[in-house]
């Protein structure tokens, strides 16, 4: 039984976590000196009493780079030698592989870093790497991954740690190294010996990871994984002639492939589903979440200008109160259906909120409850930028910006003109209706105008970009803009083309063409895709508004139809 939230998200990378990559030049080593030595023997048994995959690579030259990175961003966690003495390449001076540097210290570890931190394929994959090292020079070696990586971001963690959300780079001395740092006796604590790497590394990967989402995105990704041949069962070879005969019959054939992703998606779904993920988060986990982040912390109340309440003299009243186990069992977990209601019952009795006078207390109410994740975080101005992030999670159905395939035009797709840059369109083309072209043929696509609402407009908003510009939907029937499309390619369908890392749709009127006018007939940025649902829902929408009747009629009679 867990007795805390650490170490219940403990628990789950524990599941998580399979495989740990070593890269040593000295593993196997004959050498005399056997300060750098790797004991695999070790290092097997002790991963394995931790029921993890230990992989052991001992490159000889720098021809071993490539292989060695596509195993690194294979593998869970990466544990990297600092001092690497390698053979020269024999590739001629490959810009790609060749560490420039004669000195073995750091040069291929860095470049095998920098590689992770920059692949395309993986961008902003999730990485906790240890410079597992026998140089006596801990302190140096951080200051330098430090500064090699602070231009990407990377900042410093701790005393031995440099990292940013996704990625952690801690370093830590060989157990051979103890006894030897006599300049230093302070970095002896850097030192991990065999038997401890597993759980310092899970330790280590659980604090990367330990939240309520991410926790639950883990767990999540485990059970997937736990599951793969489950899934395997359901998408087998034998369903390849049931498959084929549904392709055959299909106006478009290339349908088939994307009904085979819809169906992956849902079985997905299903799984996750049937596996109770929802219950993953119960209230005894959120209640350890809330105990070790929240209880105790000291707010403000703030108005709804997120700013302190003051006197009439404009001095601030220095109004606060403390989050108590009391006022989150209440909040997060009270059974009062009105919310307003409920947040009256928990403010009442707290000795800032009765300072307050009556239309301090309303406004305070109504602004808390628009606001009500800055409850939760420790700096009460960060909780909207966390608040548009969830928003885009629950309304965007494009979260991982496309690499390879580009986005395709129909239901739900947002654009931005190229010209008037201010202007933001959704698609409310129905599906079947966007596909099926024949190449060379011109179709005309539907869509709605977005307004921009700026921050502090007294206006609403329907949904976000991933920058945060707040759009608003503009449901009305006169709204409704006509633009043409061609398919050059014969796919089928309207793609985009990948511009100067964007996605850009082209209109049929564009620069080519003969009646090409610049200031109207502009192309289009890709900016996201809505969930089908919500994109189903502003088709309704417009539907409704659509069927509208409008006649005239006695209006006494109107008015007892009501």
């Amino acid at each position: 039984m867990t007795t805390s939230f650490t170490d219940r998200s403990t628990d789950i990378a524990n599941k998580f976590i399979q495989s740990v990559l070593f890269v040593d030049d000295e593993i196997y080593s004959d050498k005399d000196d056997k300060t750098h030595n790797l004991d695999a023997r070790e290092l097997v048994r002790a991963f394995s009493k931790s029921q993890k995959l230990c992989a052991l690579n001992n490159p000889i030259s720098e021809d071993d780079f490539d292989d060695i990175i596509q195993i690194a961003k294979k593998t869970d966690i990466s544990v990297l030698d600092w001092k690497m003495d390698l053979e020269k390449s024999d590739d001629g001076g490959n810009e790609e592989t060749d560490v420039d540097e004669d000195d073995p210290r750091g040069a291929f570890t860095l470049k095998l870093i920098e590689e992770l931190l920059t692949d395309k394929e993986s961008s902003g994959s999730f990485r906790l790497v240890l410079i597992y090292t026998g140089e006596v020079i801990l302190n140096e070696i951080v200051d330098k991954v430090h500064s090699h990586f602070e231009s990407q971001g990377l900042k410093r963690l701790s005393d031995n740690s440099v990292g940013k959300l996704n990625i952690k780079i801690i370093i830590a001395g060989k157990p051979k190294l103890k006894g030897r740092l006599t300049h230093a006796k302070q970095l002896e604590k850097w030192i991990i010996e065999y038997s401890d790497l597993p759980k310092f590394l899970l330790f280590e990967f659980a604090k990367m990871t330990e939240g309520l989402i991410s926790n639950f995105a883990l767990e999540c990704l485990s059970t997937i994984r736990s599951n793969n041949f489950r899934i395997l069962q359901l998408f087998n070879k034998n369903l390849d002639t049931a498959y084929l005969g549904h392709k055959v019959l299909l106006t478009s054939i290339n349908d088939a492939e994307d009904l085979l992703v819809d169906l992956m998606r849902d079985s997905l779904g299903d799984l996750l589903q049937y596996s109770e993920m929802n219950k993953m988060l119960d209230s005894d986990t959120i209640k350890l979440w809330l105990s070790e982040n929240i209880v105790g912390k000291k707010k403000v109340f703030l108005n709804k200008k997120a700013l302190p309440f003051k006197d009439n003299q404009g001095v601030d009243l220095k109004l606060n109160y403390v989050i108590t186990d009391n006022f989150i069992e209440k909040l997060v977990f009270g059974e009062e259906v009105d919310v307003s209601e409920r947040f009256k019952k928990v403010f009442k009795n707290i000795e800032g909120f009765k300072s307050l006078d009556k239309s301090q207390k309303a406004e305070f109410i109504n602004t808390i409850q628009v606001n009500s994740s800055s409850l939760f975080t420790v700096d009460q101005n960060d909780h909207e930028k966390l608040d548009l992030k969830f928003a885009n999670l629950t309304h965007h159905n494009h979260l991982f910006k496309p690499n390879k395939y580009p986005p395709k035009l129909t239901l739900g797709v947002v654009l931005r003109g190229m010209v008037n840059t201010d202007k933001y369109w959704v698609c409310i083309q129905q599906k079947c209706d966007s596909v099926r072209l024949k190449k060379g043929e011109i179709r005309k696509f539907l869509f709605l105008p977005l307004k921009v609402e700026k921050k502090g407009s007294s206006n609403g908003f329907h949904f976000t970009d991933p920058n945060g510009q707040r759009l608003r939907l503009i449901i009305k029937t006169h709204g409704i803009r006509t633009i043409k499309f061609q398919d050059n390619d014969g796919e089928g369908v309207i793609k985009a083309e990948l511009q100067d890392s964007k996605y850009i749709f082209k209109q049929y009127y564009s620069e080519e063409h003969e009646d090409h006018k610049p200031n109207v007939d502009e192309n289009f940025e890709w900016v996201f895709d809505l969930k089908d649902l919500h994109a189903q829902r502003i088709s309704n929408d417009i539907a409704r508004e659509i069927s509208r009747v409008g006649l005239e009629e006695s209006e006494w009679l109107r008015r007892w139809a009501k």
